[in-house]
């Protein structure tokens, strides 16, 4: 399904720059959503070589993730139009 409405939320005002040419440049949402996966991986990680239950590693990793989003969402939300 393609629509003609260009979200901008890869190219948002605050882009981080690639340190190598050619490489994609990385907004701030993109950065986000990254460490919210890399936190439960780290949780399982956790669970593994710590003695920590992996329910009470998901949580924090979900409560912390949630701070995340709801920065990003409301804090500092996308803009139409902005680049």
């Amino acid at each position: 399904m393609s629509t003609s409405r260009n979200s901008g939320h890869s190219n948002g005002g605050t882009s981080f720059t690639a340190p190598l040419d050619g490489l994609p440049t990385l907004s701030r949402y993109d950065v986000l959503l990254v460490l919210i996966a890399l936190g439960f991986v780290l949780s399982v990680a956790a669970y593994l070589v710590l003695d920590v239950a992996l329910h009470q590693a998901a949580v924090v990793v979900a409560v912390l993730g949630s701070f995340s989003l709801a920065d990003a969402l409301f804090l500092h939300p996308p803009v139409e139009g902005r680049r």
